[in-house]
């Protein structure tokens, strides 16, 4: 039952609009080693087309195990999310209220305890 629902929630929220081998194997040379993160702007994801990120939150977001998100990073989600990108969190985490609590601050669909690989 939560698996369809995911899917059908996943389902409706993606568009036409994919990225290219090419598209994201250029991304991977915007990772920095330093901070080990992406730096994508909102309008390198525009002039991508893309409209829709699934993101993890531990080790992605977040330090796992954290409840601290960096300001950078909680910026950045706001700035995509008023400019109309959907985000939708996909954790592994198995607290329901960690996840809830982040998916709430910035208004975000989410899904705990998703066993993806």
């Amino acid at each position: 039952m939560k698996k369809t629902l995911f899917a059908a929630a996943l389902a409706s929220m993606l568009t036409a609009s994919c990225v290219s081998l090419s598209e994201f194997e250029n991304l991977q040379t915007r990772y920095d080693q330093t901070t080990r993160q992406y730096n994508l702007t909102r309008q390198e994801l525009d002039a991508l087309g893309v409209r829709t990120l699934l993101l993890d939150l531990d080790g992605t977001l977040m330090r796992s195990g954290s409840t601290d998100m960096r300001a950078d990073i909680a910026e950045w989600i706001a700035e995509l999310t008023e400019a109309g990108m959907v985000i939708y969190l996909l954790s592994n985490n198995r607290s329901p209220e960690r996840v809830r609590a982040v998916a709430e601050r910035f208004g975000l669909p989410w899904t705990w305890h998703a066993g993806k690989p």
